[in-house]
């Protein structure tokens, strides 16, 4: 199991920090953006701004919102896993 956690723990952190933004980072982000935007003066990134606010509290407010966070990291895992496993079988080099 250890040999298994080491071998995969990039991924593993990786998709779990995805997950974990996408539970506590979109608010944050969108502020970010909103004090980017004046700053700049940049309309796009007043866009960027509602997108992240937009998602940030619709995500936030579904009472499903940490079961998809958590999928969504597994599904990352899952998908990274499928990739690594595939390069090796093909002989490829990551």
């Amino acid at each position: 199991m250890k040999n298994w956690f080491n071998k995969h723990k990039k991924i593993l952190l990786i998709s779990v920090l995805i997950g974990t933004y996408l539970k506590f980072g979109l608010l944050p982000t969108a502020t970010v953006f909103y004090e980017l935007h004046h700053f700049t003066g940049l309309d796009f990134v007043y866009i960027l701004y509602s997108i992240f606010k937009a998602v940030g509290y619709y995500l936030s407010v579904w009472p499903m919102h940490t079961a998809v966070c958590i999928m969504t990291a597994s599904i990352i895992f899952l998908i990274a896993l499928l990739i690594k496993s595939r390069t090796k079988i093909t002989g490829e080099k990551s």
